[in-house]
């Protein structure tokens, strides 16, 4: 009975030491989603493309992400969002996954499958801050100006709690 007492103590300092490596380990792992609005349409109809301006803004968000290492890309179901990151996507040899702006499961669901990824959504000039705000928990950011098409939100999540959010103009 001596040495299995022994063995027993030893087998639950191992089960909680790994316990503790798991929870650490998560703890350190980073995920980021690049929050981007489509960029510049043709015209005000309903599911319009890119104008020239567009396509040009397109590439230069690829060649910015260039280096970043996307891990996925996610793009509401329109012609303008799906040619705004679909070079990026082109350029990581990924697929590009459709997702639901108006559904706010959709947005944890695209946190939750790609956790320690660097990940693309686009979406549009109310729900790209919409989601930045979701994720944050909070009312922070202010639906985009109809005519502003340069924003970029870089949320980073680090184990609980809030993500730190990086926005600057492209």
């Amino acid at each position: 009975g001596f040495s299995m007492k022994y063995f027993i103590s030893f087998l639950v300092v191992i089960i909680i030491s790994l316990g503790f490596l798991t929870i650490d380990s998560e703890a350190q792992q980073s995920t980021t989603l690049i929050l981007v609005r489509h960029a510049e349409k043709v015209d005000d109809s309903a599911d319009p493309d890119l104008s020239p301006e567009g396509v040009s803004r397109a590439t230069v968000l690829k060649n910015m992400l260039s280096t970043t290492g996307v891990t996925a890309v996610y793009s509401t179901d329109f012609i303008r969002t799906r040619k705004t990151c679909g070079p990026t996507a082109d350029f990581y040899g990924l697929e590009l996954k459709i997702y639901s702006h108006r559904n706010a499961s959709d947005l944890d669901d695209i946190l939750r499958q790609n956790l320690g990824g660097v990940v693309l959504v686009c979406g549009h000039s109310n729900s790209t801050p919409r989601a930045a705000n979701h994720y944050l928990g909070e009312q922070k950011f202010e639906d985009f100006d109809e005519s502003d098409y340069g924003n970029l939100m870089f949320l980073n999540f680090k184990g609980e709690g809030s993500p730190t959010v990086l926005r600057i103009r492209y």
